[in-house]
């Protein structure tokens, strides 16, 4: 499963609470790009371990799961009955933009929606990560460079 990372500025989180994920496209004139989960588990994240935490409170870095369907690249995330009117954080910002490109195939074709799935977990966790379908039905993978294409299809060889 997908688990997102991120900091808490204010307030607490706590496994069961009932949040409000804000995409990037969001204004609190159109709350299109905006939707409403349930936070399953809150872990501190150390090294390759998770500690599992009853209460993270502001400044912690925590890995928040049951927000993996409502979060792509990055999102702000709301208590669900916060009264007053909300804006998201501005979307992360790079100095570098993604051009090396690599075409990508199951190794077998019955793998393919397999592979998609992949795809869209790398579209998620990768910031810099760009993953398209050409006219001619080529799934092609946009990166910075060779060590982080190298590592972004390390990953989508173990999904």
């Amino acid at each position: 499963s997908f688990d997102a990372y991120g900091r808490i500025f204010s307030g607490t989180l706590r496994p069961g609470d009932e949040v409000r994920v804000l995409g990037e496209g969001f204004t609190p004139d159109d709350d299109e790009d905006s939707g409403d989960a349930v936070v399953s588990n809150v872990w501190l994240y150390q090294a390759r371990y998770r500690v599992p935490m009853a209460k993270a409170t502001a400044g912690n870095l925590v890995l928040v799961e049951g927000l993996d369907a409502l979060v792509s690249k990055t999102a702000t995330v709301v208590g669900r009955h916060l009264e007053e009117e909300v804006h998201v954080f501005r979307p992360l910002s790079f100095q570098t933009r993604s051009v090396m490109k690599i075409a990508t195939e199951p190794l077998q074709p019955s793998e393919l929606p397999k592979m998609v799935e992949g795809l869209r977990k790398i579209n998620k966790s990768y910031p810099l990560a760009v993953t398209r379908v050409e006219e001619s039905g080529e799934h092609t993978l946009l990166g910075t460079g060779e060590l982080y294409l190298d590592s972004i299809m390390r990953d989508l060889r173990e999904m």
